[in-house]
Parts: C-alpha cells; sequence; structure tokens
C-alpha cells in the first residue's frame, strides 16, 4: 500500500484537510495494513493507522521511546502532514503543557492506578509506612522503592489511593 492508496480510502474534510479513513477500525482508531519497519522488519502487518502511514512515508523505524501522535484532533486522520513522530516524553509534556486533560477524572484515575503499579506498594503496606520509626531510605532500600515514594507516603502527597471527584463522580455519565 502507498500514500495515494491510502489516500483513496479516505473522506477529505475540505475545512481541515484531515483525510478521515474509512477503511477497518477498532475502537475508533483506523488499522491498515501495511509494513511495519519497527518490529517486524518490514513485513506486512496490521497497524494502527498513523504508525502504519510514518512506515509507509518513511520506510524507517520509529525510534525506541518515541510514537506517532496526530496534530489535529480527529482520531481517525491519516493525513501525513497531520502526524509527528517524537518522544513519548516530548508529547506527555505538551498535552500537560496545553491543560487539555487536566480535570478528566478517566485519566486522573488511570495515572493514580500506574502510580500504584509503579510504586509496587497496597494500602497496607503504606499505612505501615506511615507508622513506622524506622528512616525513609531503610524503609525505600527494603521495600524496593524509591525514597521519594516513602516521603511522599509521609508527607500526605501520595495521590495515587486518594478518591477522584466529588461524591456523585460515578453517577454521571462523561460526556465523549
Amino acid at each position: 500500500m502507498n500514500i495515494e492508496q491510502i489516500k483513496d480510502r479516505c473522506r477529505i474534510d475540505e475545512c481541515t484537510a484531515c483525510w478521515l479513513w474509512t477503511g477497518a477500525k477498532s475502537s475508533g482508531w483506523p488499522r491498515i495494513w501495511a509494513p511495519d519497519h519497527t518490529l517486524h522488519g518490514g513485513e506486512l502487518r496490521t497497524q494502527t493507522g498513523r504508525r502504519a502511514v510514518w512506515h509507509i512515508k518513511t520506510g524507517q523505524p520509529i525510534p525506541s521511546g518515541w510514537r506517532v501522535f496526530g496534530t489535529c484532533t480527529a482520531r481517525n486522520c491519516v493525513n501525513p502532514s497531520h502526524m509527528v513522530c517524537e518522544p513519548v516524553a516530548a508529547q506527555g509534556r505538551k498535552v500537560a503543557a496545553s491543560g487539555k486533560l487536566k480535570g478528566n477524572i478517566v485519566r486522573i484515575t488511570a495515572n493514580r492506578r500506574t502510580g500504584r503499579a509503579k510504586a509496587g506498594l497496597d494500602a497496607e503496606t503504606r499505612k505501615a509506612v506511615r507508622e513506622s520509626e524506622e528512616s525513609g531510605l531503610a524503609l525505600a532500600a527494603r521495600l524496593g522503592c524509591s525514597p521519594q515514594t516513602i516521603s511522599r507516603i509521609r508527607n500526605g502527597r501520595d495521590l495515587s489511593f486518594q478518591p477522584v471527584g466529588g461524591m456523585f463522580t460515578g453517577l454521571l455519565r462523561m460526556a465523549a
């Protein structure tokens, strides 16, 4: 498949110049059969639309720690000029600076779940950390976590076990 064949399978939005994929999708995200230069040495396989278009356009693998991100808001846009390949951390800084996910309960909950998993400490262990007389460095070494994690738990700055939103949060349906 080449870029022109991809464009032929899209509806072009005149206002935004987005190439809106009309082919196969998974959860609204385009799925395209194309060479994967990153994981499979150019072997054809189904991949996300942006990733597939990037591989077709460049013929190069995507560097480790990098992803292809859209620069427009259309989830199913596969216009190569609406994509950028950059480090995940750089994209995270852009999103944080924009504030577009600030206050998004779904994202906050997911981030807290990730924080709990990374720290590897359950609620019971966190309680024991708060009550322990042992030094923070000794606790961190014994529990296999960072001294910063111990400090956040002891100072009440560990958000990963705090509730998200107000008391009616679970009753309201999020607008998509």
